[in-house]
């Protein structure tokens, strides 16, 4: 359950970044 939680948390967190990225470069 620990991992799989975390494993979650991680890749929500990984998608998140990615969009900002993404929402940067096309500002600029």
């Amino acid at each position: 359950m620990v991992h799989t939680t975390r494993y979650l948390l991680v890749s929500a967190f990984l998608s998140c970044v990615k969009v900002g990225l993404c929402t940067v470069m096309r500002q600029n």
